[in-house]
């Protein structure tokens, strides 16, 4: 397919085709000249992010209580502080439904979270 490709430049310029030495020459130069691809490293939350993220509900725009944000703000932010909290994964955190979750006021008010199924 590279190999098509050089050819098909070479035609569009109007030039003679180059062999297959040749054209794997020029693909081998293309490999040194181009820049290498670096991966961006996928750093963890961390607890001043989710409390940034958590400021963004509170904000003056949003109302005090933050009734006024975005159902899906809602549900991102406390997607990623389960996720954070529980050390599950999003898989996980979307199968939970209203039974799974259980509020206890004693000792001290604290939710119960059950994953069902989950991955070890």
């Amino acid at each position: 397919m590279l190999r098509a490709a050089i050819a098909h430049e070479y035609r569009i310029r109007m030039l003679s085709s180059p062999t297959t030495h040749e054209t794997i020459s020029d693909l081998f130069r293309g490999f040194r000249i181009a820049h290498p691809h670096e991966r961006q490293a996928r750093l963890p939350i961390t607890k001043e992010i989710l409390t940034k993220m958590c400021a963004q509900l509170y904000q003056t725009k949003q109302g005090k209580d933050g009734l006024l944000a975005s159902v899906v703000l809602w549900r991102t932010i406390w997607r990623i502080c389960l996720e954070y909290h529980t050390l599950s994964r999003f898989s996980d955190i979307v199968k939970l439904e209203g039974p799974d979750v259980i509020y206890e006021s004693s000792p001290s008010p604290h939710l119960k979270i059950f994953f069902k199924a989950a991955k070890e």
